[in-house]
């Protein structure tokens, strides 16, 4: 069962496709529901949202939880889509460190691993289930 499907029922108590009887517009909106649900949560802002967010990192053993969002323009239709994922992170050493990002709307995937040469280089990889690519950073501050 999809990681959306499944939380579809834990939040709404019903699948992901039955939640699109809300909206006229089909399955976006029942994402949409969805995602909209899980930012009433509030997990990242005020007490009562970072108490959970530090009892979820702490059961799972993570360094990071959240929720992100990446706009994404596609120039052939002029149209911006928003995607909203999961993330989950982890620092396996001080210099070693592994992100896995959950699409919730899409169901697209992003394993990110990040290697700190120093603090200024590191080299990051991130792997989707249809891209590959590997990053060399450099940082730089003043």
């Amino acid at each position: 069962m999809q990681s959306k499907i499944i939380l579809s029922f834990l939040l709404l108590g019903k699948p992901l496709a039955q939640s699109n009887d809300l909206y006229s517009d089909g399955v976006e909106n029942g994402s949409h529901i969805l995602i909209s649900a899980l930012s009433a949560l509030n997990l990242q802002g005020g007490v009562h949202g970072m108490q959970l967010t530090e009892q979820l990192k702490h059961a799972f053993g993570l360094d990071d939880l959240g929720f992100e969002t990446q706009s994404t323009y596609h120039q052939d239709s002029d149209i911006v889509t928003e995607n909203t994922s999961l993330v989950l992170g982890k620092s396996l050493s001080s210099k070693l460190s592994m992100h896995y990002s959950i699409g919730l709307a899409q169901g697209s995937n992003l394993l990110k691993i990040k290697y700190q040469f120093n603090p200024q280089w590191a080299i990051q990889t991130e792997t989707t289930t249809t891209t590959s690519g590997v990053d060399i950073l450099f940082n730089y501050h003043k």
